[in-house]
């Protein structure tokens, strides 16, 4: 599984259950990645964008205060030194119409949780390989295609 070297990446991994973070961060450790910043809500994942650029974030859908696509959403507009950073959802409710609003919003990625460790790597791989350049026209229209993959491999 470890054929990237993922050593290098800062992360953000953003969830109101200290459980999921556990999860996701002891995921991340087992594929390299050390630099592992941690919020349990929008406002304090916000707060840690001002200071840190990650090369990803990983964010709950459903959260107090506010919800992983409104904090897609605040990235996008107002974050300027991380406003293309890739954006990977984990959800628990993957409704075709959470799904449509997290794309729409400028997420990358919708894993359902619980998610594997295959295919949480997968996605990372796939999202610091290739730099983000569809525009919100071209996810748009694939999502009315069908092409959102949500899965929890």
């Amino acid at each position: 599984m470890n054929e990237a070297n993922l050593t290098a990446l800062r992360i953000a991994v953003v969830d109101d259950s200290a459980h999921s973070r556990r999860t996701v961060r002891s995921m991340l450790n087992g594929f390299g990645c050390r630099d592992i910043y941690e919020a349990e809500d929008g406002v304090e994942a916000l707060d840690i964008l001002q200071h840190v650029a990650p090369d990803v974030v990983i964010t709950d859908l459903v959260m107090p205060i506010f919800t992983g696509i409104e904090l897609v959403k605040m990235i996008r507009a107002h974050m300027t030194g991380v406003r293309d950073v890739p954006i990977i959802i984990l959800t628990a409710y993957p409704s075709r119409q959470h799904i449509l609003e997290a794309r729409r919003a400028g997420a990358d990625v919708i894993l359902a949780k619980p998610v594997s460790p295959k295919a949480l790597y997968d996605r990372v791989v796939h999202l610091i390989r290739r730099p983000r350049s569809r525009s919100a026209m071209e996810v748009t229209a694939s999502i009315d295609e069908g092409d959102p993959v949500v899965t929890s491999d």
